[in-house]
């Protein structure tokens, strides 16, 4: 769940360069959909890093790293894209706006490849 306190963001904390990428789909030489990332924007965001939590897939722990980030918003993006931040790629896993600022709020886990 995303933090609470997404109206008492100060806009002067938006110091982390992110890239946001939107999913696209192609057709290859032999007509097959392909599914791939195009960059959309640099964007300026606060970005803070969630607690670690582990789950449980086949016996195995795996950690969960997840971020929080405020942002200007960008109106386009949904819970498909994903975000570029410190070198790792995040799947955007939910995202909130706020009522009297131009500002919303993602949750991000990073991808384990």
């Amino acid at each position: 769940m995303i933090n609470a306190g997404i109206n008492r963001v100060s806009l002067g904390s938006l110091t982390t360069k992110i890239t946001l990428y939107a999913p696209v789909q192609t057709k290859n030489a032999k007509g097959a959909v392909e599914n791939s990332y195009q960059k959309m924007a640099d964007v300026y965001a606060n970005v803070v890093e969630v607690p670690q939590t582990e789950s449980g897939v086949d016996s195995n722990l795996v950690a969960l790293n997840q971020i929080d980030i405020k942002m200007y918003i960008v109106k386009e993006l949904t819970t498909r894209w994903r975000v570029e931040y410190d070198g790792q790629m995040y799947n955007v896993l939910s995202k909130a706006q706020a009522e009297r600022q131009p500002i919303m709020t993602l949750r991000a886990e990073r991808i384990m490849e």
